[in-house]
């Protein structure tokens, strides 16, 4: 199995220990060998405070992380000495954690859906891109659901559930809304029959203490004033509204040493016959069927050298999509993409975990690679959609649109990767 959770409740019935087991596949080799599979362990113990409610104030494990409140709120956590502050949106869940030292003004962003699943900040398009890939080597199901399964994103406890278990749960009330008051636990909402919210009424009763007593009969009410949350998604955007272009917003360019680990990993793809095979046959079919483009070149291994040198290979995690820049012609042609090859830990850094996440974030990153070399042999992404459809003998209709080129560029790159792993 891919994720394996075992999780061991106090006698308050929380979270007291937690062991996560995640995998990833082996990569394949020049014969279609697949290797053994990368694996990654970690035992969680929780420390809880009875002041909060029974909120976590320490996770002792892989990270040994301290949690910080104020008036029952998480404000900060220390990771390994590393202090990041959170400032959270009270009406979306969504939050913002900043570096708790002046000389780091990095800041980033977390969001979540209606259903509190995470939300990628980088379109994961054609990627192939799973929930334990995306977040290997970090615990799961803890602060949101997985964002590519459509069928639920329910958690509980942070374990995942099928949406036939969330609503089973519901309905027997053995799941429920805890409420806090000031960190402390104030009740428990019990929702049977209630297993479809479309928004949530909070009502406020407003006092004022007539004295410095926490005595309720000190205490003068003033008012009563009540707050509507929605929990419907809001209407859908024109997509390419939301799209980032990777040449304008913060990117930079490969160092050597990346760009040869890049390039070593890019070889070793193209050194699969039935990649380099398809390849001219994608290239030659394209031409054919577009007589009134130029054919740049047939030659992957020579482009990649090409960028190298030329352009360069760019990072731009902040992107939604990969493309190209420049020509080959005055020697500016460039990659720009959205992966970053670099393993963030927070805490001590597990060396087996940072070399499984590198391996396949090169073996992406030279996918994608081969993906961009195409435009840069001379056509776009509905031209190679075409030339793919006409070796596959299929006949779809891409609109003339951002929709329709995302989509032609999906499936004719779904093609290729299956060729070229």
């Amino acid at each position: 199995p891919r994720l394996d959770i075992t999780q061991t409740y106090d006698g308050l019935g929380l979270p007291a220990k937690r062991d996560q087991i995640s995998r990833l596949p082996g990569l394949m080799d020049e014969l279609g060998n697949q290797g053994e599979p990368f694996e990654d362990a970690q035992t969680t113990h929780y420390v809880r405070s009875s002041v909060l409610g029974g909120a976590p104030i320490a996770e002792l494990g892989p990270s040994n992380t301290i949690h910080v409140y104020a008036d029952g709120q998480r404000i900060a956590r220390d990771v390994w000495g590393d202090v990041t502050f959170e400032h959270h949106n009270p009406v979306t869940g969504n939050w913002v954690t900043s570096h708790g030292y002046s000389s780091s003004r990095l800041t980033r962003r977390q969001e979540r859906d209606p259903r509190g699943a995470e939300l990628p900040l980088a379109n994961p398009y054609g990627d192939g891109m799973t929930y334990v890939g995306m977040k290997f080597a970090q615990p799961l199901f803890i602060e949101g659901g997985d964002p590519f399964d459509y069928s639920t994103g329910r958690t509980i406890d942070g374990l995942p559930v099928s949406e036939t278990e969330f609503q089973r749960r519901i309905g027997n009330g053995s799941a429920g809304v805890g409420t806090f008051v000031g960190g402390r636990t104030a009740g428990f909402v019990d929702l049977t029959g209630l297993t479809t919210l479309q928004h949530v009424d909070v009502t406020f009763d407003v006092f004022r203490s007539g004295q410095q007593s926490p005595n309720s009969d000190y205490w003068f009410y003033l008012g009563t004033f009540k707050k509507n949350i929605p929990l419907t998604q809001k209407g859908v955007k024109n997509p390419a509204a939301n799209e980032r272009d990777p040449r304008n917003v913060p990117h930079r360019r490969l160092t050597e040493t990346e760009t040869n680990t890049l390039r070593d990993n890019f070889l070793r793809i193209l050194k699969n016959e039935r990649c380099a095979n398809f390849v001219r046959q994608l290239l030659k079919t394209a031409q054919r069927l577009n007589p009134d483009h130029t054919l740049v070149s047939d030659d992957p291994e020579r482009m990649f050298n090409s960028v190298a040198n030329g352009g360069g290979f760019y990072s731009a995690p902040t992107a939604t999509y990969n493309t190209v820049g420049g020509s080959f012609a005055d020697n500016t042609a460039a990659v720009y993409l959205t992966s970053d090859p670099v393993f963030r830990s927070y805490g001590k850094v597990n060396e087996r975990a940072k070399e499984a996440f590198l391996t396949l974030k090169y073996h992406d990153m030279a996918q994608s690679v081969m993906h961009e070399l195409m435009h840069h042999a001379g056509f776009g992404d509905t031209a190679l959609a075409r030339a793919v459809a006409s070796i596959k003998g299929e006949d779809p209709v891409f609109t003339n649109d951002w929709q329709g080129t995302r989509a032609a560029s999906i499936y004719w790159g779904k093609y290729l990767d299956s060729h070229c792993k």
